[in-house]
């Protein structure tokens, strides 16, 4: 869905309509609302008994995932330093 409203909004840009795009608070928003699965909830079937856990279960994976990605770049980092100060000398 959102793939396609940006479409439609490049669209209506190129026949010469107002510019519309969707903000990051937008962008948020629909991914505060998707489960793990992708599945996108929209109005009030956020609110659903079952649904607020499982998109709360969906946010805590996202951020658990986020903080692992960060963990790597981190390591990734601090090895491509590491291997700056290696030299032909540490070979023999």
């Amino acid at each position: 869905l959102p793939r396609d409203r940006r479409h439609w909004e490049r669209q209506i840009t190129r026949l010469g309509g107002k510019r519309i795009g969707i903000s990051k608070a937008d962008d948020g928003d629909m991914y505060s609302s998707m489960d793990s699965s992708g599945y996108i909830y929209f109005g009030a079937a956020k609110n659903l008994p079952g649904i607020q856990e499982l998109l709360s279960e969906a946010a805590t994976a996202r951020s658990l995932q986020e903080k692992r990605k960060n963990e790597a770049r981190e390591s990734a980092a601090v090895a491509a330093n590491l291997s700056k100060r290696v030299d032909a000398e540490y070979f023999g």
